[in-house]
């Protein structure tokens, strides 16, 4: 039984040797050239794949950043609010109250303003980018899914 195993072993071996072989003879005469192509061609597309993905991981990064910012921005003129009504002193008065609040919300709509214009930049330049358009409409699609979210 042993025996049988290792004969069949070698078998196996050589026939992956053979396989290897035929197919290095195939690809030199060049009768494979369309599949060596396509290889190139996806991998171009994975090393463009990969560029995209840093790209978005540093969006990523700076949307977060300022998310980081809003939150402090917004925590801001919550403690305004909320200290003179922890410390029972003398009340500010409710237009300091709303004029801090307008404030704001003013520079909460101009970040936004900002971000959407940035986006709106990227997605542009992807949609526009010069090689493989319809990797560049799949990442829109996503993009625009995951903003929807």
């Amino acid at each position: 039984m042993v025996i049988h195993e290792v004969v069949s072993r070698e078998e196996g071996n050589t026939k992956m040797k053979r396989d290897e072989i035929l197919a290095d003879l195939w690809t030199y005469v060049g009768a494979n050239r369309a599949k060596l192509a396509n290889f190139a061609r996806h991998r171009s597309l994975l090393s463009k794949v990969a560029a995209y993905r840093s790209a978005a991981a540093l969006q990523v990064g700076g949307t977060l950043v300022q998310l980081e910012k809003l939150a402090a921005d917004l925590d801001e003129p919550r403690e305004r609010v909320a200290t003179p009504l922890l410390s029972h002193e003398a009340s500010v008065p409710l237009e300091v109250h709303i004029m801090t609040l307008r404030k704001g919300v003013e520079r909460l709509n101009e970040g936004r303003g900002r971000a959407k214009r940035k986006e709106e930049q990227i997605l542009k330049r992807i949609l526009e980018g010069p090689q493989y358009p319809e990797l560049g409409r799949a990442l829109v699609a996503v993009w625009r899914k995951y903003l929807s979210v």
